[in-house]
């Protein structure tokens, strides 16, 4: 993209508030994610600010929500710099945004910030009081803060403690194929067996098991039979402090599940193990564990942050 950026001097009181007093200055070197300017002593300005624009002729924006705080530069001399932005990416997400029907929308945007343990709230969308960060054991914390967009769950998860997420959909839904999607971020790779799956309903009615999910040393997994340490496969990775968006298909018509992660299909169409219900779905969660481990490998506890948890029919082929 070819792109001119003005750093503009703001006069006075009126930092970034009206076009009067903002003086265009020349910018004298770029590259190598640079720009240098030179500052006149009769433009009297406090602060600059960088913009960009598509062409030459704007319209112009600027960088306000970046940490380098480009919208707001004290003058350091006559002659200044800043570092810009030089390298964009675009990444392909799933071929599907939304579920075709959505039973469930879990985004925290209505919840008073505090603590959620052990509370049945009214999702965004979905039915009355029927999600939760409950159950699981030990000194384990739930609170909505601000985090990712906007409100987000931020779950702290202690060694040897344990803390799961129910989701009732209200209603016994027919073998389809249905989307779940959730954002969330490690603040740890620690070489821990901690764990964070995705668990579904067990075919003897015996509650849920995990089938899908993260080990705190930055693997993902997933199961193929009744879950243990010789019966998962390894699918991916992930980093810490990196957000990431899951887009798990669980095809009960085709008995197949699907994940979809930073781009990749990390699993495709795998086989969805007997032990789990396949004639319908009343429930979906999650179990954060750090007690049980991996050999060699305890959990040493972890923290995430969890947003946008949806559930509904598949939209489109997949």
């Amino acid at each position: 993209m070819n792109s001119r950026m003005i750093a503009w001097g703001l006069a006075g009181v009126l930092l970034g508030a009206a076009a009067r007093g903002q003086t265009e200055l020349e910018i004298t070197a770029s590259g190598n994610g640079t720009l240098e300017w030179t500052y006149p002593t009769n433009v009297g300005s406090t602060s600059f600010r960088v913009e960009w624009a598509p062409q030459a002729g704007g319209p112009w924006a600027g960088f306000s929500n970046l940490p380098a705080q480009l919208d707001s530069i004290a003058p350091t001399g006559t002659t200044m710099s800043a570092e810009v932005p030089t390298f964009y990416r675009v990444l392909a997400t799933a071929p599907m945004h939304n579920p075709l029907v959505t039973f469930v929308i879990d985004d925290y945007e209505g919840d008073a910030p505090g603590d959620v343990l052990d509370v049945f709230r009214t999702p965004s969308l979905g039915p009355l009081n029927s999600v939760a960060w409950y159950e699981g054991h030990g000194e384990r914390t739930a609170v909505v803060t601000n985090g990712l967009d906007g409100q987000a769950a931020l779950l702290t998860v202690p060694p040897a403690t344990a803390l799961d997420y129910i989701a009732y959909l209200g209603a016994t839904n027919v073998p389809a194929a249905y989307l779940l999607t959730w954002d969330m971020e490690f603040a740890e790779v620690n070489g821990g067996g901690g764990m964070f799956f995705v668990r579904f309903s067990r075919a003897d009615g015996n509650g849920m098991q995990v089938l899908f999910g993260f080990l705190d040393d930055g693997r993902i997994i997933r199961f193929f039979d009744e879950p243990s340490y010789e019966t998962f496969v390894e699918v991916g990775t992930f980093e810490a402090g990196t957000r990431y968006r899951t887009y798990f298909i669980y095809d009960l018509a085709s008995a197949t599940f699907s994940v979809l992660f930073d781009g990749q299909w990390i699993v495709d169409h795998a086989a969805i193990p007997a032990l789990f219900k396949m004639d319908g779905i009343t429930q979906f969660g999650f179990d954060l564990n750090q007690t049980l481990g991996l050999p060699g490998q305890p959990g040493l506890g972890n923290t995430y942050l969890v947003d946008n948890v949806r559930f509904g029919l598949l939209n489109g082929p997949h």
